[in-house]
Parts: structure tokens; C-alpha cells; sequence
């Protein structure tokens, strides 16, 4: 062991001596400091006992407090929780109110407890002060435990809402990468809830969305979660999934629970459901993707008819895509002039006359070609441009008759069809009017089509709309009759001058008992309530004709007669309207339809001239693609082909032709009397020529100029020959 000597160990007590005399210093600064404080200070070590108390302190509590305070703080350490504590021995009628704040701090080189009470009456005892303090603090929690879970649920139904799944679905995508699972994510939409809030109000609605909440529930397991996210709108993930019948098996499970009835105020409720199911992580790797995939899923689901399931496909992903750009672009189709008119010819089944066309709006895209219109109406309608683009086509629709009327030729029924949604526009009965007054039209050959799902809509200013429309003396007929509510009180109560049936009836009529029973019930009706037209739609067969006019029909449009044709084509038919004579053979009492193939058009208007004024209905192409395709879509009693022409020639035309026929043959079981006749058009004719001919299915030939006597004896000849 070492030894010091006496001056070493005389230096060590000096520096003791010197350490504890600064000590004594800065303990007794400390102690001023903390007996100056204005606020009451008191230390307590770990378990609650007093180590020290301040002078402040002494004043609020007085002598008889301090045990009090001593077993005060006891129990409140003891806890645990600060926030916790319960003090009950207090004088209400004291008032005044107090802040308590604490800190662990170290005090005489161990850990302890700082207390300090400030802005405290010297009437009011530290017991008071502290259950102020407290009732404060566990108020703030309620509160905040209150937020979160407002923040976080759904209030109606306790269900998490739209933040928790998010935050779920996330932590169950990272459980699924662990475990190489899949996740079935669900969006359900409610079909018909707005019936049932419509008609038994909100607050039967909310209890609606409670009951639906509780079913869903219990189609579930427990790892699984159901969220609402607003509305009538819930979404679903199924964790732990193997294959994806096993949500198929789920989703038909809320679909049948769900269709049960509710009982809701003592009242019957029935809805549907409509679910949308996409998989993670085959369509999608995130939250946003997932909804969005479901999403488009479950449109397709209320598209296929309601109330049934539809599993993402990527198709739908493209055709979500295709709509988006087309969306885009139709905002500038019509500032760019790329609509355009057709008309299809509506002709009356006793004289075979045309009696008036149905304008029908075409888009030609310049990068996509022709658009369909059951593709970009709907389209016009959500972006809301249906009401510009629909005044166009009432101004393009007008002009185009004022012009018919001043070239001499007879008068007919325009008719032009309006969407639903134009009529919620303010004022579009005064638009109509102007329209009118503008293009000189008269009104009495105005006719316009609505359908009959706008009479569901109860809406007064829609109910003027029509009555001011009607009152100028424009017709209003109701398209599509007998595809949606057909309540027979609208016709009654409203101004309805005619109906048109539509074609999935009518194509029925020849073959189907139940479609022959009500096109002849809708036509009895119609008669009874003295409407003024009944025309009959997509009119295909001449054999529909004398039963629809048994039945009362006036009048019919379909390819029959005519596909949609140019306003040009349009004066042609009207120019015969005039020019045949009553005792010629009329094309709908034999229903006989010509395809005319021609590339050089100086001789294919002028065939088509002559054989307009011997009453036969004409097509024309102009190559043999179109050829084929007419003849894919047409049923027609001959084609009269030219041979050379570019890209297809008649050859290969007619080759393409008997392929497809032999294919009806054998699919339909049509026999080899149903060959239709091809009459090759040639400038020249040789022995290869023939030989060609017979082996490509050409059955005569006839030399180019064609000579119109030879040309009307062989049709006659060839379509005769079955008679």
C-alpha cells in the first residue's frame, strides 16, 4: 500500500475542505433559489415521501397539511400515473383553481420527484389544487381518446373508416410479402339505397347502413376487416388467401346476406349489392391501386345488371384507359367539326313511303376512325357537354329538313333524340324555340324522341320543358318502349303524341309467343289512347311486316329498308318517293335488296339511279373489303360486283363470300338454296376470265357499259329463280 507523507496528505485535506465549502456554497444558492420561489415546491423521493419542502410550500399547507401531503404524494407515485389520481377531501365551496406540474429530477444523488404549484389562493389548500389539476388532465384525456377514435371510426356504425383500413391494410400487405399470401380487397356499393332513403327518409337510412354493417360483419373472420368509407360505400380485405375462390365464396355470401329484407321502422327494405374484387399483389402493390382496380371492378358489376361480384381483369384497365382518352378528346369534336349527322329512313308499312328519319349523331375521331355512339354518348353525358353537343344536332337537324323542303322535295317527320339531362338545363324549351324561329322549320313535321326513364325523374321544370315544347307544336314521342318503366299513367298525364317499340321485341315477333303478345298489346294501348305514331324498330325480315301491320303499326326504320344514311342518300329515297309509280312493284312488298360493288363512281351512281326508280333498295361499296363486311351485316337477294378494283378485287370478294356462307350452313343449318346470286361486271371478257369467275363462286356476268334493259332482266332472272 502506498504511504503519503504529511504534506501530501495536509494537500489532499485542503482540496476536501475547498470541495465541500463550494458544496455548502451552491447547496445553499440552491436552497435561496428554491425558498425565494413564488410557487410552492416540494421533492419527494421515488415511493412519495417528503425529502424536502419550501417555506411556500409551508404557507399553503400549514402544519396540519404536511401528513396530509406527505400520504398525498405517496399515492399519487404509488400509481403510477400522474393522471390517475383521486382526491376527494376538498371544500367545494372554496373557489379558485390551480396549476400542478411535475418533473423527475435527482436530489441528494438519487432520483426523486419535483412538484410546484403556482397561481394558488392563500385560502386554498394543496388538496383543492390537485383535484382541479386532475379533473382538467382526465378530461383532456377523454377528449383526446374521443378524437382518436373519431379520427379513426366510422361514427354511425363504429366500423374503422377509410385513415384505419388504410393503416391496416398496409400492415396486413407486409404480413402478406412475409408469408408469400395473396389479399382480397373488396369495394361494395349499395344498390337501390337511395330508394330507401328516398322513401322512408335519412334516419331510416342511417339504420339501414347499421343493420348492413352488422351482415357484413358476420361474413367475415376475425383477421379480416370491413371499413365504411362514406355513403353507401364499404370496403373489405381478406387476408390469408390461397386462391381467389375463396373471395368469390365470401362475396357471395354479403351478396345473399345482403338481399335479404330489412325491417326498418316496421317497414320492408329490400337492396342489393355490388361488389368489385381486385387481389394483392397480382393488380396492385398499393393502397391506391388496389382502389382503384376494385373500383373499376365494381362499375362492371352495376353494368352487368346489379347484384353480383366482377373480379378485376386488365381488360378493364385498358378500357378505363381508352374512355379517359376519349374524354379528353371529345371536349374538341365539336369545335373541330368531327360530328356529323346520319339518317335512317322510317317508311310507312302500307304505301312503302318514306315518311320521316331519326337524325343520329356520328363521331368520326381523327385517330380512332368512327366512333360508336353507344361508346361516346354516355361519355357526352358525364362530362356534361351533352347539352352543347345536343343543340347542335337540334340546329344541324333542322337546317338539314329546311333544306329538303326547299329543294320541292316532299315533306317528313324529322325526328331528333334528346338525352334526359338536357332537360335539367334552364331555359332549353326557349332554345328549341329559337332553334325553330331561326331555321324556318315547320314544327308539325318536329318530332322529339325521350326515353322513358326521364318520366322517373320527378322534376318540375322538366315537366314544363316538355309541355312549352309540345305546346309549339312539336310531336314528343317515347323511344324505346317497353325496355324500361313503361308506367302507363305517363302517357296518360303527359304530352305524348306516339311510341316506337323497340327492336328486342320486334326482332322476336316471328318466333317467340311472349314477344308477338306484347308488341301486339303495346300497339293495342297505343291505339286506345289515340297516339298518332307507332313505328316499329330494327325492322330486318319483309316477313315482320304484314304481321306489325296487323297489329296497328304505322310506320318502321331498320335495315330492312335502310341503315343510317347521309342527308344526300336521304333526297335520293325522297326523290323516288315521287317519281315511282304506285303500280310498279314496290322493294317492301318482295323486300328486295341489292348490294351494288362498284369502284368507279360516275358508274356506280348511275346504276344505282336506275335501280332506285325500279323500286329495288340499294347498298353500295366500293371495294371488296366493303363488300364483305355489308354482306357480313345485310341479309341482301344479289350483289352486282365489279371485278377489278384495288385491294380486293371481285374475285377474291366472292371467294370470301361462299366461305362465309358455307359457314352458316353448317352452323345454321341453312341449306344451299340460300346462295345468294353474284353478277361479275367486267369491260372485258375471256376464257380466264370465266374460268376465274366460276372458280371464285360468280354465278353470270354482264359486259361493262352495262346496258340497263340486260341489267333489270338478269336480276329478275336470278331472283326469280326461287319463286
Amino acid at each position: 500500500m502506498e504511504k503519503y507523507s504529511p504534506d501530501k496528505i495536509q494537500s489532499i485535506q485542503l482540496t476536501l475542505d475547498r470541495l465541500n465549502h463550494d458544496l455548502a456554497v451552491k447547496e445553499k444558492m440552491l436552497i435561496n433559489l428554491l425558498e425565494k420561489s413564488p410557487a410552492g415546491i416540494l421533492i419527494t423521493d421515488l415511493s412519495g415521501r417528503l425529502k424536502y419542502i419550501n417555506s411556500r410550500a409551508h404557507e399553503f399547507l400549514g402544519p396540519d397539511d404536511i401528513e396530509t401531503a406527505d400520504k398525498l404524494f405517496t399515492q399519487f407515485t404509488e400509481s403510477g400515473d400522474s393522471y390517475r389520481i383521486d382526491i376527494i377531501n376538498t371544500d367545494e365551496n372554496e373557489p379558485g383553481t390551480a396549476k400542478l406540474e411535475t418533473a423527475q429530477i435527482e436530489w441528494e444523488n438519487s432520483p426523486a420527484l419535483l412538484f410546484w404549484i403556482q397561481n394558488i389562493s392563500e385560502q386554498e389548500n394543496i388538496s383543492r389544487a390537485l383535484i382541479e389539476a386532475t379533473r382538467k388532465i382526465e378530461k383532456s384525456r377523454k377528449d383526446r381518446a374521443r378524437l382518436i377514435f373519431m379520427a379513426k371510426r366510422d361514427p354511425l356504425t363504429g366500423l374503422p373508416n377509410r385513415v384505419m383500413f388504410k393503416e391496416e391494410l398496409k400492415k396486413a400487405m407486409k404480413r402478406a410479402n412475409r408469408q408469400d399470401l395473396s389479399i382480397g380487397f373488396f369495394i361494395i356499393d349499395l344498390d337501390d339505397f337511395k330508394l330507401v332513403n328516398d322513401t322512408l327518409g335519412h334516419n331510416a337510412g342511417d339504420e339501414l347502413l347499421r343493420q348492413v354493417a352488422e351482415r357484413m360483419s358476420v361474413c367475415i373472420r376475425e383477421v379480416d376487416t370491413l371499413a365504411r368509407i362514406g355513403g353507401d360505400e364499404f370496403f373489405i380485405f381478406l387476408e390469408n388467401l390461397s386462391t381467389p375462390e375463396n373471395a368469390s365464396v365470401v362475396a357471395g355470401r354479403i351478396i345473399s346476406k345482403l338481399s335479404e329484407p330489412f325491417i326498418i321502422k316496421g317497414r320492408e327494405a329490400r337492396i342489393g349489392s355490388s361488389i368489385g374484387i381486385c387481389l394483392y399483389p397480382d393488380d396492385g402493390d398499393n393502397p391506391e391501386a388496389l382502389v382503384r382496380k376494385a373500383d373499376i371492378a365494381m362499375y362492371q358489376a352495376k353494368a352487368s345488371g346489379k347484384n353480383r361480384y366482377c373480379f378485376f381483369t386488365h381488360d378493364m384497365d385498358k378500357k378505363i384507359q381508352e374512355k379517359v382518352t376519349l374524354s379528353n378528346q371529345i371536349h374538341y369534336a365539336l369545335k373541330n367539326n368531327e360530328f356529323y349527322l346520319l339518317y335512317q329512313p322510317q317508311v310507312d308499312i302500307k304505301s312503302g313511303k318514306i315518311v320521316g328519319v331519326e337524325a343520329l349523331i356520328r363521331w368520326k375521331n381523327p385517330e380512332r376512325g368512327i366512333i360508336p355512339p353507344d361508346i361516346f354518348i354516355p361519355i357526352l353525358e358525364e362530362t356534361g357537354l351533352i347539352n352543347d353537343v345536343g343543340k347542335w344536332v337540334l340546329k344541324e337537324a333542322c337546317l338539314t329538313s329546311k333544306k329538303w323542303c326547299e329543294l320541292g322535295l316532299p315533306n317528313i317527320i324529322m325526328s331528333i333524340n334528346f338525352s334526359p339531362l338536357q332537360f335539367h338545363e334552364k331555359e332549353i324549351d326557349r332554345f328549341v324555340k329559337n332553334t325553330v324561329k331561326e331555321t324556318g322549320i315547320d314544327t308539325s313535321f318536329l318530332e322529339i324522341e325521350i326515353t322513358e326513364g326521364l318520366f322517373m325523374d320527378d322534376n318540375t321544370q322538366m315537366y314544363d320543358a316538355i309541355q312549352k315544347i309540345h305546346d309549339m307544336g312539336i310531336s314528343i314521342v317515347m323511344d324505346d318502349f317497353g325496355t324500361g318503366f313503361s308506367s302507363l299513367s305517363y302517357l296518360k298525364r303527359f304530352p305524348v303524341d306516339g311510341l316506337k317499340i323497340d327492336r328486342v321485341f320486334v326482332n322476336g315477333i316471328l318466333s317467340d309467343a311472349g314477344d308477338k303478345a306484347l308488341v301486339s298489346a303495346i300497339t293495342g294501348m297505343a291505339i286506345g289512347l289515340n297516339l298518332n305514331r307507332i313505328v316499329a324498330e330494327g325492322v330486318e325480315d319483309k316477313n315482320q311486316l304484314p304481321v306489325l301491320r296487323q297489329m296497328g303499326c304505322d310506320s318502321f326504320q331498320g335495315y330492312l329498308f335502310s341503315r343510317p344514311v347521309s342527308s344526300d342518300k336521304i333526297i335520293e329515297f325522297l326523290k323516288m318517293n315521287s317519281s315511282v309509280d304506285e303500280s310498279d312493284k314496290h322493294p317492301l312488298k318482295d323486300g328486295k335488296r341489292i348490294l351494288l360493288v362498284e369502284d368507279n363512281p360516275v358508274n356506280s351512281k348511275l346504276t344505282e339511279t336506275q335501280l332506285l326508280k325500279k323500286g329495288y333498295l340499294i347498298d353500295t361499296a366500293v371495294n371488296g373489303h366493303e363488300c364483305v363486311e355489308s354482306y357480313n351485316c345485310n341479309d341482301y337477294e344479289l350483289i352486282l360486283m365489279d371485278i377489278h378494283m384495288p385491294e380486293m378485287n371481285g374475285y377474291e370478294a366472292a371467294v370470301k363470300i361462299r366461305e362465309i356462307e358455307k359457314k352458316n350452313w353448317i352452323n345454321n343449318g341453312r341449306n344451299k338454296h340460300s346462295r345468294i346470286p353474284i353478277i361479275g361486271l367486267s369491260a372485258y371478257m375471256d376464257d380466264e376470265f370465266l374460268e376465274k369467275s366460276y372458280q371464285s363462286g360468280i354465278d353470270d356476268f354482264l359486259l361493262k357499259p352495262v346496258k340497263i334493259d340486260e341489267l333489270n332482266s338478269m336480276i329478275e332472272k336470278w331472283m326469280g329463280r326461287d319463286e
